[in-house]
């Protein structure tokens, strides 16, 4: 599932930067009857408490430095949230604004591929955090939130593993890890695959297409599927050997039973039902 890009205005926050409770939020919990330390007052378990801490921390290979001294509601759930700000200004020492997006715009996609590994979502907007700021010439920053599940920090054990694991995991091999475990059993029937071979696939420089294709072109299948781009939410595929479907949309959510376009001919489209995998699906279309 990919993760929900949100507006941070869903978010309410439980703790603020300094690791300390946000006595508002107890009403929240309250209402989502969600456990929290009521004879020490604060708005997190013993338990999650642990993983909520004064620091920063520096992720995706230095691209994003989050401080780690958050958590919210969202949702009805708790989450850490873990903060990375692109700061702007006039002076010469800062960054334009201009620079500051493009890197916020960055975060973003680091982000993402971070939140989908976890189980998470990202709270970020397009425009800078603080508009009066901005308005009156001071300068401002863009703000990435990413929202991690207590659950995934907490089979850490403590904080110190779960922070050595952030910094030194490149989420960009775990994304496409994540991504071509749930991709390659939509692809052929039976599908057999190994965690070694997944490692094999996302240890070279390849993107997340060429890893599939790579794969793709060691089954033995008598209907090729090529793939010629990913997108968020479906890949678009060349279909080599079938009568005459010549290209196909996969969705990543199908279910049997679903409808999924498939083109044929020079120009034409049709819809195909979902079989479980494309090569099925193809191989029983009728069109």
């Amino acid at each position: 599932m990919n993760p929900l890009v949100i507006n941070p205005l869903q978010i309410k926050y439980l703790t603020n930067g300094c690791g300390e409770a946000v006595d508002e939020s107890f009403k929240y919990l309250d209402k989502h009857q969600l456990d929290y330390d009521k004879e020490a007052g604060h708005t997190l378990t013993a338990t999650e408490s642990e993983f909520v801490k004064e620091d920063v921390i520096g992720l995706a290979g230095g691209l994003l430095h989050c401080n780690v001294a958050y958590s919210v509601l969202y949702s009805g759930t708790k989450f850490l949230c873990l903060v990375h700000s692109e700061s702007f200004g006039e002076d010469s020492n800062e960054q334009s604004r201009e620079e500051a997006y493009d890197n916020h715009k960055q975060a973003l996609e680091a982000a993402k591929m971070m939140a989908e590994t976890c189980g998470g979502h990202v709270a970020w907007l397009s425009e800078p955090d603080d508009l009066f700021a901005v308005s009156n010439g001071f300068g401002g920053e863009y703000v990435t939130r990413i929202l991690i599940p207590f659950s995934h920090a907490e089979q850490f054990g403590c904080y110190s593993i779960w922070a050595s694991h952030l910094k030194g995991i490149d989420y960009s091999v775990l994304y496409k890890f994540t991504k071509l475990k749930a991709i390659l059993p939509m692809l052929v029937p039976n599908a057999k695959f190994t965690d070694q071979e997944l490692n094999d696939l996302c240890s070279s420089e390849d993107s997340l297409k060429d890893a599939i294709n790579r794969w793709l072109n060691k089954q033995h299948v008598t209907i090729k599927p090529l793939v010629s781009q990913v997108h968020q939410e479906y890949i678009d595929f060349d279909i080599d050997g079938a009568t005459r479907i010549r290209r196909a949309k996969m969705r990543l959510d199908l279910k049997d039973g679903d409808v999924f376009n498939v083109y044929y001919d020079v120009s034409s489209k049709s819809g195909a039902e979902w079989k479980g995998n494309l090569v099925n699906s193809i191989t029983l279309a009728k069109l």
